[in-house]
């Protein structure tokens, strides 16, 4: 999936490139690629001075219908875009945040990637519609046209009148501690420009963000807790929670890929090198050498950005577990008896006091596990 960044406009409020603004010593526009480049292929600047912004590296593409404001650029920016659905944001937007991101990335995968799928997919909240931050499919760029000549040249009403998918914000982001406010918020004054380097400065000292959820998914070998997760994460990423999971391998003796004796990173690694990582494309993995093996909720502390971390395997760790008890030779499950045991997912009766869950019932557990963590 592609973005498309609008540093069009005429600036007339303000009186000069809203996209160049520093906000805390750094160029709005700069700060949108910052937040843009982790989450999309590519990133695509409308602008009608090339030559101003050339230094930031991106292709670039002007106006094809001049004048029209947001309109004529998302045509020009969809026309040079592969991508089916693009991200189309305002260059003037210092805030806006990668959860959120994310999370409207998710309703891609609901709605269907084909030419029958909504023609865009606009954040809406208690303040109203967000369409200059907003996922727009390709074929929005033959609907502009004709709806100029019909004399529409309102972004927020074409909207109206597409088929478009609007997804409600405020109850997730309560659930996710965003505040909408500030993520939508832009800086079309000398006055806003102000207010939003002073938020800036107020969030440089904020307090440390709130760790992520432990769960562990225990059970005997081969009872398919990495089948059971294949079908849980999609129903946990649809309901709007970010998740990390992590694989415990009890009795592995053997060296993985980054510390196979010999390769580049082992050899770095006998040099004092810790942790020492693999970047390939966009993959990045890390490898740590530890004193003692890590607890679940030290290896939470490795990604404080997610709402859940999920262990396969850490049966005696002291944290929340959910069981999967598949086989029935096993007369008993696993964690019988065991305290931190919340629930069970399995295709026997058992007489444990903990809710139990159908094999296949992810949505049912999705559901648990929120309820369980507050996470909504």
């Amino acid at each position: 999936m592609n973005a498309i960044i609008l540093a069009g406009g005429k600036n007339s409020r303000i009186g000069t490139r809203k996209a160049l603004l520093k906000v805390n010593g750094k160029p709005i526009i700069q700060r949108t690629i910052e937040v843009l480049q982790p989450l999309f292929d590519k990133i695509i600047l409308v602008t009608n001075e090339p030559d101003i912004y050339r230094s930031f590296g991106l292709p670039m593409v002007s106006d094809e219908i001049p004048g029209e404001g947001p309109l004529s650029g998302i045509h020009a920016g969809l026309g040079i875009s592969d991508s089916l659905y693009n991200l189309v944001v305002a260059c003037d937007m210092p805030f806006i945040e990668i959860k959120l991101l994310e999370y409207l990335k998710s309703f891609v995968n609901q709605v269907g990637n084909s030419d029958q799928s909504p023609a865009c997919i606009i954040p809406s909240w208690s303040k109203g519609i967000e369409p200059l931050h907003a996922l727009y499919h390709r074929r929005v760029r033959q609907e502009i046209p004709p709806a100029l000549q019909a004399g529409v040249r309102s972004l927020r009403k074409l909207v109206q009148q597409w088929n478009c998918q609007f997804v409600e914000l405020d109850g997730w982001a309560s659930q996710h501690r965003i505040d909408l406010e500030r993520v939508f918020s832009n800086v079309n004054t000398w006055v806003e420009f102000e207010q939003a380097t002073e938020l800036a400065r107020n969030l440089t000292v904020e307090s440390k963000p709130v760790p992520p959820k432990v769960l562990s998914v225990v059970g005997y070998a081969d009872n398919g807790k990495t089948t059971f997760l294949e079908g849980l994460l999609p129903e946990l990423q649809v309901r709007g929670v970010s998740v990390a999971v992590f694989k415990h391998h009890g009795h592995r003796t053997e060296p993985n890929h980054l510390d196979n004796v010999g390769t580049d990173t082992w050899r770095l690694a006998q040099k004092g090198a810790n942790p020492v990582g693999l970047v390939q494309g966009k993959t990045v993995s890390l490898h740590f050498a530890l004193p003692v093996e890590p607890t679940p909720e030290e290896l939470a502390q490795l990604v404080p950005g997610v709402d859940l971390v999920i262990t396969e395997g850490f049966k005696r760790a002291r944290n929340p577990k959910i069981e999967v008890w598949r086989h029935a030779d096993q007369k008993q499950p696993a964690c019988n008896g065991d305290p931190y045991l919340i629930g069970l997912v399995t295709s026997h009766q058992a007489d444990l006091p903990v809710p139990s869950f159908a094999l296949n019932d992810y949505a049912g557990v999705a559901e648990f596990i929120i309820n369980y963590f507050q996470l909504v």
